[in-house]
């Protein structure tokens, strides 16, 4: 069996880790996600996790090498023997050029919904945190799509997986759209 590398990309709230679970239980994708490896950094050098503490953290470490937490992923999807792999979190251009080099076959879905929605169910979420008005969560994100270059970033994807409905809408789409792929 050929190695299969799906990458997800989306805004915050979008559905990513729906669609990652999905994948894993599915379709025995195993998943890795940046955020993931950006905490264990953390932790590994004794700090307490927090947004801030990883934030930081990471700005430190990308200001060194950019494609960091890329190479960790791919030398970690390599060197695992596993066949198939979701990576949930694709943030930057770089990071959508640098995983094409590694696997030339990566596919790229965007999980994609209306602002208001996405507001909506990280609201329901209660973390802390979180902005508590539709225009602080606008704010939030303008400066996050400012960071990462997200537009662009999402201008790279090879699908878009609409998530604008149902838990069962997005699950049937999503099982459409892997079928399509792993078909190929």
């Amino acid at each position: 069996m050929a190695l299969i590398v799906i990458g997800l990309m989306g805004r915050i709230g979008s559905g990513k880790g729906t669609v990652a679970r999905l994948l894993n239980e599915e379709y025995d994708f195993r998943a890795i996600t940046i955020g993931d490896l950006a905490r264990e950094e953390v932790k590994q050098r004794g700090l307490k996790p927090t947004r801030e503490t990883t934030t930081r953290v990471t700005s430190e470490l990308l200001s060194r090498d950019p494609a960091y937490y890329i190479k960790k992923a791919v030398k970690l999807i390599k060197n695992s023997g596993h066949k198939r792999w979701v990576i949930d979190g694709i943030r930057t251009p770089l990071n959508v050029t640098d995983f094409r080099k590694a696997f030339p076959d990566i596919k790229f879905i965007k999980v994609d919904v209306e602002p208001r929605k996405r507001f909506e169910r990280m609201k329901s979420r209660g973390r802390p945190g979180f902005p508590e008005t539709f225009s602080k969560f606008q704010k939030h994100e303008r400066l996050e799509d400012e960071r990462f270059n997200l537009d662009k970033t999402l201008s790279m994807a090879d699908y878009v997986l609409d998530n604008n409905g149902t838990i069962e809408q997005l699950k049937k789409r999503a099982r459409d759209l892997m079928n399509s792929i792993l078909s190929d």
